[in-house]
C-alpha cells in the first residue's frame, strides 16, 4: 500500500473511532462526558496531524475535502484548548465528518 492510501485510511479509522466514541449520544451527554471528549478530540488531533503529512498537490487536487478546515481544528485543540468549544466539536462530528469520510472513501477506491 502506498503511502498516501495510508495516510486515507487512518484518517477514515479516526473518523470511524470518532462516529463510534459518540454514537447514539445527544450533546448533552457528550458535554458531560469528560472521556468521550478526550477521545474525540485525540483523534481530531491525529486527523491533522496526518493532513500535514499529505502533499499540497494532492489536498488542490482532492479540493472537496475540508483539508484546511481539519487541520484548523486540529491546531486550536493543541494550542488553543481553552478556547474549544465543544458545541463546534460536536457539530462538526454530526454533521461534517460523515461526508468528509463517504469523500475520502471514494478517493481510496480510485487510487
Amino acid at each position: 500500500m502506498n503511502r498516501i492510501n495510508e495516510y486515507l485510511n487512518d484518517i477514515i479509522e479516526s473518523i470511524e473511532k470518532i462516529e463510534k466514541y459518540t454514537k447514539g449520544m445527544t450533546y448533552h451527554e457528550y458535554a458531560e462526558d469528560n472521556k468521550t471528549i478526550d477521545g474525540v478530540e485525540r483523534n481530531f488531533i491525529k486527523l491533522g496531524d496526518i493532513i500535514n503529512r499529505i502533499s499540497k498537490d494532492f489536498q488542490k487536487t482532492h479540493n472537496s475535502i475540508p483539508w484546511k478546515e481539519m487541520v484548523s481544528i486540529r491546531n486550536v485543540l493543541t494550542h488553543e484548548y481553552k478556547e474549544v468549544k465543544d458545541e463546534i466539536v460536536w457539530n462538526t462530528t454530526k454533521d461534517d465528518l460523515p461526508k468528509t469520510k463517504a469523500m475520502i472513501k471514494k478517493i481510496v477506491e480510485k487510487i
